[in-house]
């Protein structure tokens, strides 16, 4: 059984937009998996072999554990049957309590097609009835990631509007570990490698990541942040609550 379930579209999603706070939820005793819904194989750099081995790198700095589901690249579909009972029966093999999941308005397609598909698949896996295989399971809360760079903005900096409340996770003794794995990812992020250049390959590309950790972490007068947003009303149980202590509530206000 999985206490979070940590979910990207492709290998360095998860740790890009939330590896800070699985970092720091590990550290403290929690079980957390990522789920890598591809294996990242129609990158502009690197290759599947490559890819995988710095995958589980990572998620040993992080000290997580890692499953890949295997869906196609660029061709995740959020309307998909097939792809919806595989994040299901992944649901309900892990049963987590908590999931993390891509902002749903999140500009490259198949950040915006995996957020739809992990939140239809959260709903889908507690009915009994519903397609996939294993028992039925109810996750107790899902999480966003703050929206990135070029996703739609007009909710705000905090996910505000239809996406409900944001709030921010201090993440300052944790983030080390997050840069730690990153790194791991050389053959996106070195830009010395071979393959084309891209945007996550230009050498500043992780100081702008770390930027805006420093900006979500000013939101609540820490070093370092990363942000979330939900859908409604947040769900705090007890253990939840203890997870995610030390973090600012509408950090608008």
């Amino acid at each position: 059984m999985t206490d979070v379930l940590a979910v990207g579209a492709h290998p360095d999603d998860a740790e890009l937009s939330f590896g800070a706070t699985l970092a720091r939820l590990a550290s403290s005793g929690v079980r957390a998996v990522i789920l890598d819904l591809t294996a990242g194989e129609r990158a502009s750099r690197g290759d599947p072999a490559t890819r995988a081995q710095e995958a589980t790198d990572a998620a040993r700095v992080l000290g997580v554990t890692r499953e890949g589901l295997g869906l196609p690249d660029l061709g995740l579909r959020k309307g998909s049957h097939e792809q919806i009972r595989a994040v299901v029966e992944a649901v309900r093999r892990h049963r987590p309590m908590l999931v993390l999941a891509p902002h749903p308005e999140e500009g490259h397609p198949d950040h915006a097609h995996a957020s739809a598909l992990v939140e239809r698949a959260c709903y889908e896996a507690r009915l009994a009835k519903a397609d996939g295989a294993g028992t039925a399971h109810a996750v107790e809360q899902l999480l966003f990631a703050w929206p990135g760079a070029g996703a739609s903005q007009g909710a705000g900096a905090g996910g505000g509007g239809a996406l409900g409340g944001g709030f921010v996770i201090d993440v300052s003794e944790s983030f080390a570990s997050k840069r730690k794995a990153l790194a791991c990812y050389r053959s996106q992020f070195d830009g010395k490698g071979g393959g084309a250049q891209t945007r996550l390959s230009d050498p500043g590309f992780l100081d702008l990541v770390e930027a805006r950790a420093r900006v979500a972490g000013a939101v609540i007068e820490a070093r370092y942040g990363e942000g979330f947003t939900f859908r409604g009303a947040l769900r705090l149980t007890p253990a939840l609550a203890g997870w995610l202590g030390n973090a600012a509530l509408d950090p608008g206000r």
